[in-house]
Order: structure tokens, then sequence, then C-alpha cells
């Protein structure tokens, strides 16, 4: 709209910001929730009876707007939605049948027509609430309603943790990164930054089903004398591609810690075997396992060990700031 209508005005007296103002803010409270049809006519009224320039379609202080040029401004917002749904619906497992349309540009009719004519040729039904209820509303009967019926969801990001892997020299992305290695007990040497993901986007998830992933720590002879707590941050991918890159640092900013868990596994450190490596080090191996469990409306993050044969757990972490509806 702020494109528009100076467009529309160059030259003209009513050109000028002020009255620009005026009719872009009437505009967006009356114009753009009323409007309905491409092929009509519609009016602005911004100034007195007396502000003519009829040729530039200013009558009595009312701007004449073709509809075909109104409809222009919706395009994006069309185009935007219809993208994202087809997407969502060609990566479900299931039929998508009903979409609901929320908040506040819901109340136009012309984009709820154009996108329902659009969804209808692939069976799909439109809805919006009654008396244009907002979002919040909206939202709430809706998530009461899929909360005590679901059972199953999609993941909506990649969901893993930092990691290191053994450095080699013949991988081009650890000589990029070869600043960032470092040497373990063993004498090995590593390179951090990689990303490890536990849950792909696109899963199918339940409420019951545990995802996990083994990884190990290499440790030397002063780690298990002392006390220790293994720590872990678990972190999502919030970018548009359907994987995360294997290296953080290609889209740190993309990347959003959501927890970090912890456990104290000193009795299993206590009784690690000790092993040589190649350079005569002796090191120690601590395996464990992080495990993630998706509920309706939080995330449960754990470590898994074996201890004398029995796994045990360190205390449930639970998120739930996963910024409307991460999972």
């Amino acid at each position: 709209m702020l494109a528009l209508i100076p467009e529309t005005l160059q030259g003209s007296k009513f050109g000028m910001e002020e009255d620009i103002d005026t009719m872009v803010n009437i505009f967006d409270k009356n114009t753009k929730p009323s409007f309905k049809s491409a092929g009509k006519s519609y009016w602005i009224k911004f100034g007195r009876v007396g502000d003519n320039d009829l040729k530039y379609g200013i009558r009595s202080g009312t701007i004449k707007l073709n509809g075909t040029d109104i409809a222009t401004l919706f395009e994006p917002a069309v185009k935007s939605i219809i993208k994202v749904v087809e997407g969502k619906v060609k990566k479900s497992t299931i039929p998508i049948k009903v979409l609901f349309l929320v908040g506040g540009f819901a109340t136009s009719d012309y984009l709820f027509e154009t996108l329902q004519n659009h969804f209808t040729r692939s069976r799909i039904s439109l809805l919006r609430p009654d008396a244009y209820l907002n979002k919040a509303v909206a939202e709430g009967a809706v998530s009461y309603y899929l909360d005590h019926t679901v059972k199953h969801r999609v993941s909506k990001y990649d969901f893993g943790i930092p990691i290191s892997e053994t450095f080699n020299v013949n991988n081009a992305d650890h000589i990029a990164r070869q600043d960032c290695a470092f040497y373990v007990a063993p004498g090995d040497r590593w390179v951090g930054g990689a990303f490890s993901v536990i849950l792909p986007k696109n899963t199918t998830v339940s409420e019951t089903k545990e995802y996990r992933r083994p990884y190990f720590l290499e440790l030397s002879d002063n780690n298990v004398k002392s006390p220790w707590n293994e720590s872990c941050s678990i972190q999502c991918y919030r970018g548009l591609e359907d994987h995360a890159p294997e290296w953080i640092d290609k889209a740190p900013n993309l990347f959003t810690p959501l927890c970090t868990v912890t456990a104290d596994v000193s009795n299993l450190i206590r009784s690690l075997k000790p092993n040589v490596s190649k350079q005569g080090k002796t090191y120690y191996v601590l395996s464990f396992s992080v495990v993630l469990l998706f509920g309706l409306t939080e995330l449960d993050a754990e470590i898994a060990w074996t201890e004398n044969g029995v796994e045990k757990r360190g205390p449930a972490t639970i998120v739930y700031d996963f910024k409307k509806d991460d999972k």
C-alpha cells in the first residue's frame, strides 16, 4: 500500500507525505478488511469536500482505487500461505482435509475466498472462526481439541546436540576448522563445532516414543578420580532447509539452545576399565545416550547410561519455550 498510493499520486498536489499517511491509515482500517473483489472500485475518504484532483481520481476528498490494484497487495500473502501449506501437505504422512485461518488477516473476505478457491481444488476445506474471533481464542479452542485427540505430530525442526569429531586430515571441513581442533586423553586429535541430529525435522513423533542417540567421551586418569557431572546442550536448528548443516558455524544464528541436561555419572566413572592408546596413553571411555521425549506441550530431555547392567538416567529437564509450537 505504501508503494501503490505514492505511484498513483505522483505529480498530484495530494501526493504529499501527510496526505499519503492519512490514506494508508484509512486503507488499513477500512478498505483492506472490507475488500472483496478485484472487479470493483473502492474509495478512500481522506480529505474535505473541496479537495479535488480529477486527473488522479480524487473527488470531494475521496480517492478511487481499482480493485485489481488492491488485489496485487494481497498476492505476496496469498502465495506465501499457499507455499507453506502445500509444503506441509506434501510432507504429511496423513491426509490434510481442513485448514483454519485465524488472526487479524482472517477478517479479509478476499484473502479467505481466494485461499478457499485454491484449496478446494485439492479437496481441502478452509475454515475461520465465526464472528472473527481473535487469534488467542481461536488457538485456545483448537489446541484444546488437539491436545485431547492428536497422538502423533511432526517435528518442525532438527533437534540435537553439538559434538566433536575425530580429526581427519583428508576431510576439507576438518581442515577448515583446524583452529578449533584439540587433543583428547588417548592422544587423538578432535575438532569441535559439529551438530548431531537426534530427532530430524519432519519426523512423525508420538508422545510416548523416545528418540535417542549414543555418544562417548574419552577421559584421562584425573577425570575418573573426581566426581563427574556430564552435561549436554539440547539445541534445535530453525532453518528452512529439510536438514540441518553438519557444522554449526555455517548458520550460527539459526541454532537455538533449548536447555542443558545434566547427570551425575560419578559411580559409572569409577567403574570404568582402563584402555591404552596407540600412543601408549591410558584413557577411559564414558558411554551414554541423550534421550528426547516429546509430549503434548513440552520436550523432556535426559542423559541415560548403563551401570552394572542397569540403565540409569539423570533428572529430566523439561522445556516449554518452543516459541509457538516449534515441535
